[in-house]
């Protein structure tokens, strides 16, 4: 895709991008906002692909406060969708962090056990966002960087 012109081809070309990378991006569009962010490691994470902080770790001598721990999931067919298992593993690991907040992002659907879970985690706020959503919070211009900088090829497994 030379383009992505909506939340649909987003998440399509989303679906594309190797997953580790889908990380990245999603660390990306969060630091857009503002928040500095740190993706971890590719396995041994305990389920957290992104710490999302109140301030920059690098520009503070003062410990940095966790905003959010983020479980990013890629799924590929349209009927796919996250169950709640990435949520149980985020509040699980959540106590070494201390965040505000316990996020989820993917392409594919949030079944009923996950946005259940998620109504009634009373520690944590709890926000699941579906790339429609990450679509319409991230500017035209990083969009367009993403798909210059990022290979996708949505509908080709593993192609990586």
């Amino acid at each position: 895709m030379d383009s992505v012109d909506s939340a649909d081809q987003f998440t399509r070309w989303c679906t594309g991008v190797i997953p580790y990378k889908f990380e990245e991006i999603v660390a990306r569009i969060i630091q857009e906002s503002g928040k500095s962010t740190e993706t971890t490691p590719r396995s041994g994470d305990g389920g957290v692909d992104v710490v999302v902080y109140d301030s920059d770790p690098a520009s503070s001598d003062l410990p940095s406060r966790v905003d959010a721990l983020v479980q990013v999931k890629q799924k590929s067919g349209i009927y796919s969708s996250v169950d709640a298992t990435p949520l149980e593993k985020l509040i699980e690991i959540a106590p070494q962090y201390d965040p505000n907040r316990l996020v989820i992002v993917t392409t594919g659907k949030f079944g009923g056990p996950v946005t259940d879970k998620a109504a009634h985690v009373s520690d944590y706020e709890v926000d699941l966002i579906h790339t429609d959503e990450l679509y319409e919070r991230t500017s035209k211009e990083l969009l367009s960087k993403l798909v210059d900088e990022y290979e996708s090829h949505p509908g080709q497994k593993n192609w990586w």
